[in-house]
């Protein structure tokens, strides 16, 4: 797994909780890394969910929770990398529809290195979005606090269902993405959400 995405939950972690937090899953999981990470190197994605792991027993929010929080958070680090993309895409689900794509696509090629989830997506013919996630790592809920962090930053009212499929040798699951109106930006380009780590932090 790429670095940027260590240095991106090493960084939520240090707002949503504290840098001493931070340190505290680092000496608790003794990764094979030290804790270090350049955005350019590769590491175990093993390090992340044992960091999720030992986070959840410190905390007792939901590992399912941690990681999807996890994956509204990546969005926004990983977002400014692709502004001009998204700039050019009507709404959310025009972007979701090309991520694989041009996204993927992009990133495979700045990253040949890179293992990537496959994302099938095709719409059905009620209009509806269907977004197949195929994985070797079990970041289903990453994928959906992505998917739903998207919907937040491009505006528009986007439901969203989650089905995990058994796969055989990968991590799976469909997202069902309907249009149910258009919403409005807010003035940082996402919608008010409330912080469900922080809620759960200070509890």
């Amino acid at each position: 797994m790429k670095g940027t995405i260590f240095i991106a939950f090493c960084a939520m972690v240090e707002k949503h909780f504290s840098p001493e937090m931070l340190d505290d899953l680092i000496q608790a999981t003794k990764p094979e890394s030290g804790g270090a990470y350049t955005s350019v190197g590769k590491y175990p994605h093993g390090e992340i969910l044992n960091y999720v792991v030992e986070l959840n027993r410190r905390t007792d929010i939901p590992i399912e929770t941690l990681v999807k929080t996890f994956g509204e958070y990546l969005f926004g680090h990983l977002a400014h990398g692709h502004k001009q993309m998204m700039d050019k895409c009507d709404g959310a689900m025009d972007f979701l529809y090309t991520l694989e794509t041009k996204v993927h696509t992009q990133v495979r090629k700045l990253y040949p290195d890179a293992s990537l989830p496959q994302i099938d997506c095709v719409y059905d013919d009620t209009g509806a979005l269907i977004m197949h996630y195929r994985s070797e790592r079990p970041m289903a809920d990453l994928a959906e606090g992505l998917i739903e962090a998207s919907i937040a930053h491009l505006g528009g009212n986007v439901s969203v269902e989650r089905q995990d499929v058994p796969g055989r040798e990968s991590f799976e699951a469909r997202f069902t993405l309907r249009e149910t109106g258009r919403g409005t930006l807010t003035d940082d380009g996402a919608t008010d959400r409330s912080d469900p780590l922080c809620e759960k932090a200070v509890a």
